[in-house]
């Protein structure tokens, strides 16, 4: 299989739920984005007759007179994701401590009777964020030398963010893709070909002005040109881009 199928195979989720028990509060939201492609997403809230927590809503503000206005029963969504995401073995999930997410998923399915389950193939960006820190690609930002794996702080890694401060499930699950993007296809030294840069916050460019940790060249540091729709594009040639100073 071409790197390019494995990565079509790979979709973003993300939940807003009513609590922390899967058992026992009820699924809120499903959202995802399929990460080749963030511009094909789904986006479903869930009627539920059971309420959430206060301490739930204050994160996502969803109210319960919203959810019943705006809702759909909860079979329903669940028929609608499936039918949106294939069969269960065609996919993967992604996510940001995305075992919560598929927990709840799947114990919405199990009253509701439908017969969808949530593949076993998971990637959580956490396990690419912490490889990532582990080998100076990137700092978790944390307290009292623990580093701190929530969204928030690997965005901040990346030098991203959240835009304000309530959870929204699909801003989310982009935003969770935009790490996973980023965290698969970091920037790579020109001199000694190893990611041992220090990290420019910049936005997308494909030239970064970074000295390198494992090489100590000072210059260019070059970032692979990534199309995710298309596949990984090789470094381009160096008479394409700025002359290097030392990297």
């Amino acid at each position: 299989m071409t790197e390019q199928a494995r990565l079509n195979q790979v979709i973003v989720i993300d939940t807003e739920t009513g609590g922390l028990n899967p058992e026992t509060d009820p699924l809120l939201v499903v959202a995802a984005v399929r990460l080749t492609d963030p511009e094909d997403c789904f986006f479903r809230a869930i009627r539920s007759y059971r309420r959430g927590s206060p301490d739930a809503e204050r994160v996502h503000g969803l109210t319960h007179q919203w959810l019943q206005e705006h809702g759909e029963p909860e079979a329903a969504v669940l028929r609608a994701f499936a039918a949106w995401t294939g069969s269960e073995t065609s996919w993967i999930a992604a996510g940001c401590h995305v075992a919560f997410d598929c927990a709840f998923i799947d114990a919405a399915a199990r009253r509701c009777g439908v017969g969808a389950r949530m593949p076993h193939r998971r990637i959580d960006v956490q396990s690419l964020a912490w490889r990532a820190d582990m080998r100076g690609e990137i700092k978790l930002p944390g307290k009292n030398g623990r580093a701190s794996f929530s969204l928030d702080s690997i965005l901040a890694a990346i030098g991203r963010e959240r835009q304000g401060g309530v959870h929204h499930a699909l801003d989310d699950a982009k935003l969770t893709r935009d790490a996973i993007e980023e965290l698969l296809y970091l920037p790579q030294c020109r001199r000694c070909n190893s990611t041992g840069y220090m990290r420019n916050t910049g936005s997308d460019g494909t030239v970064w002005t970074d000295p390198c940790n494992d090489c100590d060249g000072t210059g260019l540091v070059q970032r692979f040109a990534v199309d995710l729709r298309t596949g990984r594009d090789p470094l381009p040639a160096i008479e394409t881009t700025t002359e290097t100073t030392g990297c």
